[in-house]
């Protein structure tokens, strides 16, 4: 059986493992020239990464590792990225053979029973047929600013862009989102910045910050160097960065099998893994957010090859009523 596996980071490099113990014939492709995915730092901003430079994991490893590997036990429990690049390194070794660095897929589409697969490679374009898919492309790529009316003068990116606190030196700086990159990359500017406003639209964190941050309502619209916020308040900064999340981004699919998605899930899937329509032969590793990623991969991976194998034992009428219970 022959298995395309598209990413190359924790999850496809997870599902090529599997797939190859399972005996399987794998190719995974990574349209850059080296695994990791967003583990990857580059101070390059048009680039598939959104890791920046100092970035430390906010899960221990004790809980972050696969099974068939654990972290080293001399390294810390919150991680460097480059711990985690490192480790993915080490992880893919046994399937080194597979990979296809360099390769960019650009269409997956049916062909007959099986899957075609068209991809970029040494600026050749190229097809090869495979039985299942794998996609493993991640979803920190495609950056979702929100739709702010009016304009602003001063600097804006979104996280995805930010690389370090340095440009923002004795700046006053607007953060918008209160997840944890943004969280995180309030606490980096507040060495730099004069002032870093925290701005959400949540319940204010219920933790001692630094004395030069300060958390806000969310925004309500720009005016040249001032941001008018919801609450009714008015700030003036210099630069904003939106810490906003991404948005699901499956290109490369036939309009026919890509994903439909209504702003807070993807359908139709089967257990968010399974194409509901090709529930033995498409699946989506690492769709779900505010999880345990390396583990979820795993466990969605195991079940992928369950459906594979026939070892599932789950009827078609079971898949659709789990679906449109989901979306119900």
């Amino acid at each position: 059986m022959k298995v395309a596996i598209i990413g190359g980071g924790a999850a496809g490099l997870c599902a090529a493992r599997k797939c190859h113990e399972a005996s399987f014939h794998v190719t995974l492709f990574e349209a850059s020239r080296s695994i990791g995915g967003t583990w990857v730092f580059t101070s390059d901003v048009n680039v598939h990464s959104s890791m920046y430079e100092n970035l430390r994991t906010n899960l221990p490893k004790e809980i972050m590792a696969f099974n068939d590997l654990k972290f080293p036990p001399h390294l810390p429990s919150f991680l460097s990225h480059t711990d985690v690049l490192d480790y993915l390194r080490k992880y893919s070794e046994p399937i080194r053979q597979f990979i296809k660095l360099g390769c960019a897929v650009k269409k997956v589409s049916r062909d007959n029973e099986q899957w075609r697969i068209d991809y970029l490679y040494e600026n050749l374009t190229t097809y090869d047929i495979f039985d299942v898919v794998f996609v493993c492309n991640g979803h920190y790529t495609k950056s979702y600013i929100p739709q702010i009316s009016g304009s602003f003068e001063g600097t804006v990116i979104h996280s995805h862009d930010y690389r370090n606190p340095t440009p923002y030196k004795d700046q006053k700086v607007a953060v918008i989102g209160a997840g944890a990159s943004g969280v995180d990359i309030t606490l980096q500017l507040a060495d730099v910045a004069e002032k870093v406003y925290l701005l959400s639209d949540k319940e204010p964190l219920r933790c001692i910050l630094p004395t030069n941050v300060i958390q806000c309502s969310t925004i309500r619209h720009f005016d040249a160097d001032q941001l008018y916020l919801q609450d009714g308040s008015i700030i003036r900064v210099d630069s904003v960065i939106f810490s906003t999340g991404y948005l699901y981004s499956c290109d490369f699919l036939d309009d026919l099998i890509k994903p439909r998605f209504n702003g807070k899930m993807l359908s139709p899937t089967f257990l968010h893994v399974s194409h509901i329509r090709y529930p033995t032969s498409l699946f989506f590793i690492g769709l779900n957010t505010i999880v345990i990623p390396f583990t979820l991969f795993e466990y969605q991976i195991n079940f992928a090859l369950a459906m594979i194998s026939g070892n599932a034992q789950v009827t078609q009428q079971q898949i659709s009523e789990w679906e449109n219970r989901r979306l119900s």
